[in-house]
């Protein structure tokens, strides 16, 4: 009781020092004073009030300031030292990443490229992908000048949403940069350039940087809702369970274009009696997405004739893998654990146990280590994944049916099984064009006036700017902020006007079926990319889903199954595991 009393006037302190009064809208102008703001955000940890740390976030995201979103991010990084903060340290990066002014974007690239081999960074950069302010593209030139690999990969996602000309304009140095190198994966990404230029424009000019440069020069004075309402309507559905990224997307659209022979499922057989062993169909999920695959019951694969050296993805359903009786007429009674019930027929009994043996084990991980990507599900860990790989993981304790929150591990955001997972891709079709587009005025202008704009844009323009005039305006009036060629601040900041920072933090569940094994990660060689901190608490490991190496395949396995989420956001989370990790695959098989 005393300790709830003390937390309650640490939250009456923090409110009535952020309640509104008279003079709020002048305080939220105000250069904020660092020191203060970090410990407003210590006494809101304290008390434990989620909504007064979103209202401490909603007071600095108001500001156009650098100081406020470099007080914020300091924080978050202190946070992330700790396993029992992890819930305010995504709070506040996703906090700061809702921020939608110039200076605190300018901050937020900077911060990411100081930073850029750090875990807050990458989660940083990874939440933005809900900010559609037009001034992320400050953060994008950044990342592509000075970031690293696989954050200039998120960037290229990040692009796709943001149909802005100044996206074009940041997009296609990388772009020509791209195209010097003769790299595998240099091209690669200058594909994913290539589908978001042609997502933003609508034009299909393919990979050809000098057409793409002279397309642009002649037509970036129309502004890109002109080009696009110009261009031919094109569908990039793909029918799963929610959109993807328009790079996602097109490299979806292409997984049916596997040869056959490439992807294999392996099943549990139907036992004497008609039940189903499988407690998952993969087989039916490939099928729903179009793609062509094998199956195979399991115990084929111990068969020293059968090689599945031809294919580059297994797939292995979670299966009954505890001895049974699997007697015609008998039936079942009391639960008994394992998922099975008691059997009340008489003798004899056919007990039977259909579990993979060594030989079987062997092969697959031969198979991996030679370059073949492995899935596996739930109790795949105790049937195949921890015995043959016991020094990487083992098999954690049983759980009890659940729902759990998740969230993407601390600096795994820019893996690439996680694309898409957590962060559904702002839909350019929906764009609020009247709002935000800078280039509106394009359609009032009588044809005389449309000329000269044109000519005044094509003499004004500047790629190696990061906003289209004021920043210009702005270093011709001497403001400079070292290589961006951009001016610390903006010419008139109070004359545009800004929506409140939409904070939103990750709100994601995952269905764990009952008696699922926990995993315990045991080495250093494995990645956890997605955590719950109630799993943590109860096994004492936050893994859901993790990937390691081995030889020159990989592994990946989840803790749940396709079809059990209580949710399409929630079921898209594993499907999108599935179609990166597929897509991985692809890459691989069609070089």
């Amino acid at each position: 009781m005393k300790r709830f009393s003390i937390l309650a006037v640490i939250a009456v302190a923090i409110v009535s020092l952020l309640a509104p009064s008279e003079s709020s809208a002048a305080d939220d102008k105000k250069k904020p004073d660092v020191r203060e703001l970090k410990n407003i955000i210590n006494r809101a940890y304290l008390s434990q009030d989620a909504s007064v740390l979103r209202e401490v976030l909603l007071r600095f995201g108001r500001q156009n300031s650098r100081e406020a979103v470099r007080a914020v991010l300091d924080q978050a990084a202190k946070f992330a030292q700790a396993d029992d903060a992890e819930d305010w340290y995504w709070a506040l990066v996703e906090g700061a990443a809702s921020y939608n002014r110039p200076l605190a974007c300018s901050e937020m690239g900077d911060f990411i490229v100081q930073y850029r081999t750090r875990p807050i960074s990458k989660d940083l950069l990874h939440s933005l992908q809900k900010n559609n302010s037009k001034y992320v593209t400050r953060i994008l030139r950044r990342v592509f000048d000075r970031g690293t690999d696989d954050l200039k990969a998120l960037a290229i996602d990040i692009a796709a949403q943001l149909p802005y000309r100044r996206t074009v304009d940041v997009l296609m140095p990388y772009y020509a940069k791209l195209a010097e190198k003769d790299s595998a994966q240099a091209k690669q990404m200058r594909k994913r350039a290539v589908i978001v230029l042609e997502a933003l424009t609508k034009q299909r000019i393919g990979d050809s940087l000098i057409n793409w440069q002279g397309w642009w020069e002649a037509n970036r004075h129309k502004g890109l809702k002109v080009i696009r309402a110009e261009a031919e309507e094109w569908d990039g559905a793909t029918g799963i369970a929610r959109k993807l990224d328009p790079v996602r997307a097109a490299q979806f659209i292409g997984l049916e274009e596997f040869p056959e022979g490439k992807v294999l499922v392996v099943e549990g057989p139907v036992a004497r009696n008609g039940v189903d062993t499988n407690n998952d169909d993969i087989s039916a999920k490939l099928s729903t997405l179009n793609i062509p695959h094998d199956t195979v019951l399991k115990e084929r694969l111990e068969e020293s004739n059968y090689s599945i050296d031809r294919y580059a993805a297994v797939f292995v359903n979670c299966t009954q893998i505890h001895r049974f009786c699997q007697s015609p007429g008998h039936r079942g009674g009391k639960a008994v654990g394992n998922r099975m019930r008691e059997c009340l027929g008489p003798n004899p009994h056919d007990n039977a146990q259909f579990k993979m043996k060594r030989p079987a084990l062997e092969k697959l991980k031969k198979w991996v280590n030679r370059g073949g990507y492995l899935f596996t599900e739930d109790w795949v860990l105790a049937e195949a994944v921890a015995p043959n790989w016991p020094a990487l993981v083992k098999v954690g304790s049983k759980l009890e049916e659940d729902n759990v929150q998740i969230r993407p591990a601390k600096g795994k955001t820019t893996h690439s099984f996680l694309r898409g997972v957590f962060v559904p891709p702002v839909s350019i079709e929906d764009f609020d064009w009247d709002s935000d587009d800078e280039d509106d005025e394009v359609d009032i202008f009588g044809e005389s006036d449309k000329d000269e704009k044109k000519q005044k844009e094509k003499d004004a323009y500047d790629p190696t700017v990061e906003d289209d005039e004021e920043d210009a305006k702005a270093e011709k009036s001497g403001g400079g902020s070292g290589s961006t060629g951009v001016g610390e601040d903006p010419v008139d900041p109070e004359s545009e006007k800004f929506d409140d920072p939409k904070i939103s933090i990750i709100q994601h569940e995952w269905k764990i079926d009952n008696e699922s094994n926990a995993i315990t990660v045991r080495s250093k060689k494995v990645e956890t990319l997605i955590t719950s901190q109630e799993l943590r608490k109860k096994a004492g490991d936050p893994a859901v889903a993790i990937s390691f190496v081995h030889g020159r395949g990989k592994v990946l396995h989840v803790l749940s199954h396709f079809g059990k989420q209580t949710s399409a956001k929630n079921e898209a989370s594993i499907e999108n595991l599935l179609i990166n990790f597929l897509i991985e695959v692809k890459v691989r098989v069609m070089r």
